[in-house]
């Protein structure tokens, strides 16, 4: 079932779990691949999904204050009769509130695409590859910063670098497997990068699980 088709159970779960948790939908922030995202009034983001990954992952953060990945506050799964009985090839659905992370797509796409031109121009080399290498500990964290020492960067896109390393060394200490990076999913605390669309990692069933009913 395409996502568009899907509009209608994600608002209503996502209406639900603001119910039964004494919150108010206050906007729609959004959509992504595997579901929806929306602001609470007590200015916490909702995320109600398909992505098994994305839930497990976000488990991994409860408890937790990060630095650079969003803070999770709690994750859910979502138990309905309805779901099995209309959507029977669903393989579920999980709901996860975590903190609202300012996101200006505009500024990262500058300072991201910056850095990738940057990359090409100084060591004929893909960004995005770059990344992912240093993620599964195929570059050490001395040739990033020999990169960073190496390209002539102004402060603002030197800071963003220095920034993203300290973020994928984040994700590595709490063993979280995503590496879908991109200005899409980047956005700031403060001065502070953040990295708040985690997933397409783990998928652990293990341990006790929140549930709500939809």
């Amino acid at each position: 079932m395409e996502l568009a088709s899907m509009d209608n159970y994600f608002d209503g779960i996502a209406l639900k779990f603001a119910e039964q948790t004494n919150r108010k939908i206050v906007s729609f922030l959004g959509s992504g691949e595997h579901g929806n995202a929306y602001l609470t009034d007590d200015d916490k983001v909702v995320k109600v999904t398909t992505d098994l990954s994305e839930y497990s992952e976000s488990r991994k953060l409860l408890n937790v204050d990060p630095i650079h990945l969003p803070k999770i506050y709690d994750c859910y799964v979502v138990e309905s009769k309805k779901l099995k009985r209309e959507l029977p090839n669903l393989r579920g659905m999980w709901v996860i509130l975590l903190e609202k992370v300012n996101h200006d797509e505009i500024k990262q796409k500058e300072l991201f695409y910056g850095l990738m031109e940057a990359f090409e121009e100084k060591f004929n080399e893909d960004f995005f590859g770059v990344l992912s290498f240093y993620h599964t500990n195929q570059i050490t964290k001395s040739k990033m910063y020999e990169y960073l020492t190496n390209i002539d960067l102004e402060p603002e896109w030197e800071n963003y670098f220095e920034q993203v390393i300290e973020m994928i060394d984040e994700l590595k200490k709490y063993n979280i497997k995503s590496v879908d990076y991109g200005p899409a999913n980047f956005g700031f605390r403060g001065n502070t990068l953040v990295y708040f669309d985690i997933g397409f990692g783990d998928e652990d069933i293990e341990g006790n699980h929140k549930t709500m009913k939809f």
